[in-house]
């Protein structure tokens, strides 16, 4: 709707860089956010599965932004929000 309103859509999908990069080790016990329960996971067993669902979930964003037309950039939060607009303006100016 706001691409035929002559506006550009971009999606920033800002990620913390521990959900980016999952850099636990040993038996972690992580806590929902929504419920509060824990639940003790063995970070080195999990680490594989756990990367691969992250990613295949943001190549489903991608590929809905793409499908309508809109931009999909995704960011971790290790690095300062300016210098990834800056990154992101320059690649699509060269696109362009």
């Amino acid at each position: 709707m706001l691409r035929h309103g002559g506006h550009d859509v971009i999606l920033f999908h800002v990620l913390d860089e521990a959900e980016a990069t999952f850099p636990f080790d040993g038996m972690v016990d992580l806590t929902d956010p929504e419920s509060g329960q824990n639940q003790l996971v063995d970070a080195d067993g999990t680490r594989a599965d756990y990367l691969e669902a992250v990613n295949e979930l943001c190549g489903r964003y991608r590929k809905e932004c793409l499908s309508m037309g809109a931009d999909y950039v995704r960011l971790d939060t290790s690095m300062p929000f300016g210098n990834a607009l800056l990154e992101y303006l320059s690649q699509r100016k060269a696109r362009f």
